[in-house]
C-alpha cells in the first residue's frame, strides 16, 4: 500500500484452505489478502491468497480458472476480477464504498485418519451432533473426506457509504459481518453470522484471533440465528474462522464433508480525541 494514496483502504477477509495432499486435515487458513495501489489515477485492489496457519504460510495468486471468483461493487453489480482486462487478482476500486470479493476453490478429496477427524468435530463444535457416533465408528483405514472451501473479502474505500457489508454472496459456508468492521471502535462488539447454503448455523464453534498473535483466541458459539458475537480488544488485523462437518450421502465417493471458512478484518486505529476549545470567562462586573 503506497503512502501517497490518500484514500484509506481497509480489508475484511474470509476464507478457507484448499488441501490437495492426502494423509490428514490440517487447520490451515486461506485468506483473500487485498492491498491496493495507485495506477492511472485509479484505486486498484491487488488480491493475493495467503495459505497458512498461526502466521506461517505462503502467498499464492488467485486461479480464476480453478475457482468461483466474483466481486460485488458498491452499486450492487457482480463482476469477475480480471475480466475487465486488468488481469486476475487486480480489480478497479476507484469508487468509494464497500466491495465484496468471493473466492471458492474446487473441492478436493483427502484421506483423513480417525483421530484427525475427531479433532475436526472439536473445531466445529459438533460433539453433540457427531462426536459419539464417530467415536464408536473407529476404522483402521482413513476416512474419505471431501473438502469444500471458500474465501470472502470485504474492502472498504473511504469516502462513501454505498454498498452492503452484510450482503450474502451465496458461498457454501459464509461468515457475514452485521456491520462494517472498518467503522468499529476498539472494545465494541461485532456480531458475525455463520451461514451454510444461506441458512443460519446454530451451535457452531467460531474462533477469533489477532493475526499477529494467533494463539490469543476468542471463542463463541453461534445462537439460533447463527450469530457469534466478539468484543475485539486491540486494533489491527483479526481473523475469524469456522468449520462445518457433515456426513456425506451413502452413495457419495466421500464419507464426510468438511468446510472451513475464515473472515479477517482490520480494526481502525483510534483517532485522538480533540478537546473542545474552552470559552473565555468574562471578568466579574464592577460594582457601583
Amino acid at each position: 500500500m503506497r503512502r501517497g494514496f490518500r484514500r484509506r483502504l481497509t480489508a475484511l477477509v474470509c476464507g478457507a484452505v484448499l488441501l490437495t495432499c492426502t494423509g490428514g486435515l490440517e487447520a490451515h487458513d486461506l485468506l483473500l489478502d487485498p492491498s491496493h495501489d495507485h495506477l492511472d489515477a485509479r484505486a486498484v485492489v491487488s488480491m493475493k491468497l495467503f495459505l497458512g496457519h498461526a502466521g506461517e504460510g505462503k502467498t499464492l495468486d488467485p486461479d480464476q480458472k480453478a475457482a468461483t471468483y466474483v466481486c460485488v461493487t458498491p452499486d450492487g453489480k457482480r463482476h469477475v476480477p480480471g475480466a475487465e482486462g486488468a488481469g486476475v487478482g487486480l480489480f478497479d476500486a476507484s469508487a468509494a464504498g464497500v466491495y465484496l470479493f468471493g473466492y471458492a476453490p474446487r473441492p478436493s478429496l483427502v484421506h483423513v485418519p480417525h483421530d484427525d477427524l475427531l479433532e475436526v468435530v472439536r473445531e466445529a463444535g459438533a460433539e453433540k451432533a457427531h462426536g459419539k457416533a464417530l467415536a464408536q465408528a473407529r476404522m483402521a483405514r482413513p476416512w474419505r473426506v471431501e473438502e469444500r472451501h471458500h474465501a470472502k473479502a470485504f474492502v472498504a474505500v473511504e469516502g462513501g457509504d454505498a454498498g452492503q457489508a452484510d450482503r450474502v454472496l451465496g458461498l457454501d459456508l459464509e461468515l457475514v459481518p452485521a456491520k462494517r468492521p472498518d467503522r468499529l471502535a476498539t472494545g465494541k462488539a461485532l456480531s458475525v453470522r455463520l451461514l451454510a447454503a444461506g441458512k443460519p448455523v446454530a451451535g457452531a464453534r467460531v474462533v477469533a484471533f489477532p493475526r499477529n498473535a494467533p494463539t490469543r483466541e476468542l471463542v463463541a458459539m453461534t445462537d439460533a440465528r447463527g450469530r457469534a458475537t466478539f468484543t475485539f480488544t486491540q486494533q489491527g488485523a483479526w481473523a475469524v474462522r469456522a468449520v462445518r462437518l457433515e456426513r456425506a450421502p451413502r452413495k457419495h465417493v466421500a464419507e464426510w464433508f468438511v468446510v472451513r471458512s475464515t473472515l479477517t478484518f482490520e480494526l481502525p486505529e483510534a483517532k485522538p480525541e480533540v478537546e473542545a476549545p474552552t470559552k473565555p470567562t468574562s471578568p466579574p462586573a464592577k460594582s457601583g
